[in-house]
């Protein structure tokens, strides 16, 4: 640490301030040494020119104050010393603040990584694509474009047989033609869509078609509804693929969220026959504005069963993963943020972890809205639903955060993003809400388990008082929709705009910084 450092240099002065002093009395014995030459000794000089007493009194703790008078060159050095000592002290409470900005081993894939190993390749894969996208969009962001795929796939199931009404600007007229399927299911309904994970499978670019296209897995479950059949449940795990012309940048958090015209915002929908929006009458479907799903290939197969699982204690003790620019990337944050107080961020973290514990256990996913992004509150009200519909809950009791380090440290064109590691400890098990009966983990024994957290806010955005119990940018009490909008301002609250968003939750063991 710099601070250590400093008080080591400051300890060598002082060392060095008393090798003077000692040879500056022994000068006074010798030839040259005293104010006079007349060979009498240091002490006795002293003794005639101030009196008797100091050479009585040199050892107690006026001595220090008749050095500095009869050396006045050592005011330098000792002045130089209370600097040194207020600045390594400030130093000092400075890291305390950000005890949990500390240096260690940094995390690389291992390149002798065996060929077949899932992790290695999803991980080779996603960093291949993410490399990809950003090369050829300065403006691509990995979190608004989750978002996006999140809120079309859940527009576009429930849009089928219905002539997928606000999302037509996105979809071509193939797959909507595919999806919308015969005349015999028009009158069937998809409801209740709620989307798991979403993975990016690859990113290539068609050189033949100047096209760049992104291909997604998309996890979900909805309720298919036919005419003279009972409702069913199904998961599904499609494949989509998304176009863009080579050369577009991507649209802001805002724009990509209303899923309108991506060239006009209009929202009056797409002619079925020549691919234009009837508000602009521009082509909208070939990908020269905004991405399009180009191939679906759906799969879909009735709810399997839960296997309600636990954590255990594998994870917390795995080293932590470190960003291998962290150091550049901090120095450039906080050379953009000097106030930025990482105290404050991370008992923003706490808060935000503990309440979501405590949602969870309760059932009440919905009271953490404004806490996330749109495609990780998804996730967790998929697996919500999931234990729901099986009559199982999954608690979490006397949580406590043991340990809060930042890892990873980045931006994009539209956010700064901070991902910190967390370790906790707490009884994590699951009931069966009709029996009562413990299926998995245990009440009675803790456990330890750490996470990875990943929050984005918007760039230069500028501290406020608002209280989290308020709507940051109306003020009134914080009651957001499932959509993450306010209801007394209708502005959407979980973009990053306001403050940070958790956009992502990454388990220790497959957690991999890019």
């Amino acid at each position: 640490m710099r601070w250590k450092r400093l008080i080591l240099i400051a300890t060598c002065l002082v060392a060095l301030s008393g090798v003077f002093t000692w040879l500056a009395e022994a000068a006074w014995g010798r030839v040259g040494g005293g104010q006079t030459y007349s060979g009498r000794s240091y002490s006795s000089s002293r003794s005639s020119s101030y009196g008797g007493s100091w050479g009585r009194r040199r050892s107690n703790d006026f001595y220090f104050f008749y050095l500095l008078i009869q050396y006045p060159w050592l005011i330098i050095p000792v002045f130089g010393l209370i600097f040194l000592y207020s600045w390594a002290k400030s130093q000092s409470q400075e890291q305390e603040q950000l005890s949990f900005l500390r240096e260690g081993d940094r995390y690389q894939l291992p390149p002798e990584a065996a060929a077949n190993s899932n992790d290695a390749m999803r991980f080779t894969r996603r960093r291949q694509a993410l490399q990809l996208l950003q090369n050829q969009d300065r403006n691509f962001s990995e979190p608004i474009f989750l978002d996006f795929v999140s809120g079309l796939y859940v527009r576009l199931q429930e849009g089928r047989f219905r002539g997928f009404p606000g999302v037509s600007h996105y979809l071509s007229r193939e797959v909507a033609n595919r999806l919308q399927g015969t005349e015999a299911n028009s009158r069937a309904k998809i409801t209740d869509v709620v989307v798991g994970n979403i993975t990016i499978a690859e990113a290539h670019l068609n050189s033949l078609k100047k096209l760049l296209q992104i291909t997604v897995q998309v996890e979900s479950n909805y309720t298919l509804q036919k005419e003279g059949v009972p409702p069913q449940r199904l998961y599904s795990l499609d494949l989509l693929t998304l176009s863009r012309r080579q050369g577009v940048l991507s649209q802001g958090p805002v724009q990509m969220s209303t899923f309108a015209c991506p060239h006009c915002g209009g929202t009056s929908g797409v002619d079925p026959q020549t691919g234009t929006c009837l508000n602009c009458h521009e082509p909208v479907l070939d990908g020269r504005f905004s991405w399009v799903v180009t191939t679906f290939k759906p799969h879909s197969e009735p709810n399997p069963p839960l296997t309600p699982s636990s954590h255990d204690s594998t994870s917390a003790k795995l080293p932590i993963k470190r960003s291998l620019t962290f150091a550049a990337n901090y120095r450039r944050f906080m050379g953009r943020y000097p106030q930025f107080d990482w105290k404050a961020f991370g008992e923003r973290v706490k808060n935000a972890f503990l309440q979501m514990q405590k949602a969870w256990s309760d059932d009440n996913w919905e009271s953490i809205r404004s806490l996330e992004t749109d495609y990780l509150f998804s996730t967790h009200s998929f697996w919500m639903d999931r234990y729901r519909r099986q009559g199982l809950r999954n608690k979490m009791e006397d949580v406590q955060v043991l340990q809060l380090e930042v890892c990873a440290i980045s931006s994009d064109a539209f956010y700064d993003i901070v991902t910190v590691y967390l370790k906790a400890k707490a009884k994590d098990y699951t009931i069966n809400l009709e029996s009562g009966q413990i299926v998995a983990g245990s009440n009675r024994k803790e456990v330890e388990f750490a996470e990875y957290w990943t929050f984005i806010r918007t760039h230069d955005f500028q501290e406020s008082q608002h209280q989290d119990e308020t709507c940051p940018h109306c003020g009134a009490p914080l009651k957001v929709a499932m959509s993450g909008i306010c209801p007394y301002c209708d502005t959407k609250i979980t973009l990053g705009t306001f403050d940070w968003t958790l956009s992502n939750i990454q388990q220790a063991e497959s957690y991999t910084p890019i």
